[in-house]
């Protein structure tokens, strides 16, 4: 089960993978099977979907919902106790100490039953420098801002995983329980006509508990069948208090007082269901549906006052989500010739939304869709392989994305939309890939066409002399690419892999503008390598890069972000049988967001946001 307290860390190239070797050895030092920089310097989501890693809106997954995969290695039947432990002290560049600790404990109940415990302690810091500017159409300054941010994420997770085997199958029973922080303290000197200082203090508590039941079986047929329940509760506590003063000569004197208060409950149930077996010699046929329903009540108290206690702005009340979604569907695995498969699919999906906010009215809709699917494979020598894809897909908005609460995100104000429609995505690909035992390579061309975009623009309101911005859908687009994979082992000791992206793509909005394909860079680059030095030590490489990132262009602004480097560094050492130590650094390059926008008016706005490298030493045994 794959439990993600705090999203992944911006920092990991696993949702970038590339490709792995054909003839993959294992390593002479074990991999752990936890990353301890995960969630470094990354916000948390208050979506539960994501919290729990369970999502319908994965291109390409045949049923809606990715399965939650366990955060530890798959039990494996043995008569005797085992496990490992990690443990990992360090510091930021500012000094600040962070701490992580992983244990994992199996042990054998009966012959056929076995009791796993998990245990997750984390406590990360980071620190953020932003510089941001506007600048008028002259070229005269309108106003510089300096921030500094502290941000320290702490994370329990306890979880137990009883395994049950029998000759047919397996049973696996997963409890779970995990407990966060968030406390952020950010300092700006903002200067105009005079300077401002403004202290923002948030402090963000989370308690999630549910758990997960999950069943393999086969059939005397020889067909297989497989289903999984999960539900899980997440409570939420957000407290933020800002305030913004200007220096005079008899002290500090207030001009506004910001406090948002907020506490949010969310449930999530989902099961899942799998029947597949060979009808014949020709076809192999999978059955899957899902159901899914997950809810979010919020509670906010949020005001504005300056500094003579005069109310400027109010943003309270309630809002309360219920989503429901139903997913059916059949895919035909069809072996035209030995070498050539053909597979139809076709998935029937109904959605329903009900959702209200106290100041800005209800919603409730219903959707009925047809998504089908279609893939062709031909094995054409024992090292070639051609394929061509087509499928359709929902990306429906997140309940963030719906509530027209008002958020401070992102350096942005960004207010969600009740009447957000859901994305629908159109992929056509072809690939072909090359293998041999220690090479092998993949060309990937693609073209997706995206109705009803969602993305953030501008309203033309003001919120405390700040851009308000909303969630819409601001048009239909597309984009076109090639992705390019290469994954070689020159040596027996030493493992290269890379994935190249280039991509290309257009948006044509609802007011008549063309722009470019929204949260999208034209190159995308993952580097990754692994050098077994010795027998005893190994060293790992990971680099991410991303050219100009063209974020939602209309015609009010146009807004990219920088290109930037991301670089992670390990080394590990093996000091005895069953313990190694470990060093990680994660963030060397230091770097963080450079984002630049013209506005129609002309005024011209630019941030910089660095974030900091973060530094881990530790020890890593297992028995």
């Amino acid at each position: 089960m794959l439990f993600r307290f705090l999203p992944p860390s911006l920092l990991s190239l696993l949702c970038c993978a590339s490709p792995l070797l054909a003839a993959e050895q294992p390593s002479r030092l074990p991999h752990p099977w936890y990353e301890p920089g995960t969630g470094y310097s990354t916000p948390p989501s208050t979506d539960i979907s994501v919290v729990t890693g369970v999502s319908d809106n994965l291109p390409g997954q045949p049923v809606a919902g990715q399965a939650p995969k366990r955060s530890t290695p798959p039990p494996v039947r043995r008569d005797r106790s085992s496990g490992e432990i990690m443990l990992m002290t360090g510091v930021n560049n500012a000094g600040e100490p962070a701490l992580t600790l992983q244990g994992r404990v199996s042990r054998p109940v009966t012959a056929r039953t076995l009791l796993t415990f998990s245990l997750q302690q984390q406590s990360l810091p980071s620190q953020r420098e932003t510089l941001s500017q506007d600048t008028s159409a002259t070229g005269t300054p309108l106003m510089r801002q300096d921030e500094d941010e502290q941000l320290t994420q702490q994370l329990t997770r306890l979880s137990l995983d009883l395994s049950h085997y029998y000759d047919e199958g397996e049973w696996h029973f997963i409890p779970l329980y995990g407990l966060g922080s968030r406390d952020k303290l950010t300092t700006a000197t903002i200067t105009t006509l005079r300077q401002q200082q403004r202290r923002n203090e948030e402090d963000n508590n989370r308690h999630l508990y549910g758990m997960q039941i999950q069943q393999r079986h086969r059939l005397p047929s020889g067909w297989q069948w497989q289903q999984q329940f999960s539900g899980y509760r997440m409570a939420d506590d957000h407290d933020k208090d800002v305030t913004i003063s200007h220096a005079t000569p008899m002290g500090a004197a207030v001009d506004q007082l910001v406090t948002d208060l907020q506490q949010t409950q969310s449930h999530l149930y989902q099961w899942q269901g799998s029947l597949q077996g060979q009808l014949n010699t020709e076809h192999q046929l999978t059955v899957d549906n899902v159901w899914q329903r997950k809810d979010r009540q919020t509670q906010r108290l949020a005001s504005a006052v300056n500094g003579s206690g005069m109310l400027i702005t109010s943003d309270s009340g309630d809002d309360d989500f219920t989503e429901y979604l139903y997913r059916i569907g059949v895919r035909d695995q069809i072996r035209i010739r030995p070498d050539v498969t053909f597979t139809p699919g076709l998935h029937l999906q109904y959605s329903s939304l009900q959702g209200m906010q106290s100041n800005n009215g209800s919603v409730e809709r219903q959707h009925h869709d047809l998504l089908p699917s279609l893939a062709l494979s031909w094995q054409a020598t024992d090292q070639w392989q051609l394929k061509a894809e087509a499928q359709q897909w929902l990306s429906r908005p997140s309940f963030d994305q719906l509530s027209p609460w008002i958020e401070d995100n992102q350096k942005k104000l960004t207010q969600g939309n009740l009447q957000l429609d859901a994305e629908t995505h159109r992929r056509f690909s072809v690939s072909a890939r090359y293998q041999q035992p220690t090479w092998n390579s993949s060309l990937t061309l693609f073209r997706e066409h995206a109705d009803d975009v969602i993305a953030q623009a501008l309203t033309g309101r003001r919120v405390l002399t700040r851009p308000l911005y909303q969630w819409r859908n601001v048009g239909d687009g597309y984009r076109y690419g090639l992705t390019l994979q290469q994954g070689w082992r020159p040596t027996p000791r030493l493992e290269l892999a890379a994935s190249t992206t280039w991509s290309d793509g257009k948006l044509h909005t609802d007011d008549g503008n063309t722009a470019p394909f929204p949260n999208q860079s034209r190159w995308r680059v993952n580097l990754n390598s692994r050098w077994q030095a010795t027998s005893k030590d190994q060293l790992k490489l990971e680099a991410q890069y991303h050219d100009t990132l063209n974020k939602f262009t209309d015609g009010a602004e146009a807004d990219s972000e920088a290109p930037r480097w991301t670089l992670n560094l390990s080394a590990r050492h093996q000091l005895s049988a069953d313990v190694y130590l470990q060093l990680s650094a994660y963030n060397l390059t230091q770097s963080g967001r450079e984002e630049s926008k013209q506005m129609r008016d002309g005024v011209s706005q630019y941030e910089d946001e660095r974030i900091g490298a973060l530094y881990l030493l530790g020890l890593h045994t297992q028995w």
